[in-house]
């Protein structure tokens, strides 16, 4: 990451964006039967990735 636009906590929240959207594609591809939040649709760790990935962007746009 670069050091020009830098602030506290910019890496976490970059974390947080990248694995909720590498999580919510892995998901797809996951052939071992697990929880469903809406049947044969959104899993359990995908309901979880959408609002840590709406949460991320938030607080690095907020940060800008």
């Amino acid at each position: 990451m670069g050091r020009r636009e830098r602030f506290q906590g910019k890496l976490i929240w970059f974390y947080l964006l990248f694995y909720s959207v590498a999580r919510f594609t892995i998901e797809f591809f996951r052939g071992d039967p697990r929880g469903f939040v809406i049947p044969g649709y959104l899993s359990v760790s995908q309901a979880i990735g959408v609002p840590a990935f709406l949460i991320a962007v938030y607080m690095l746009l907020r940060k800008k």
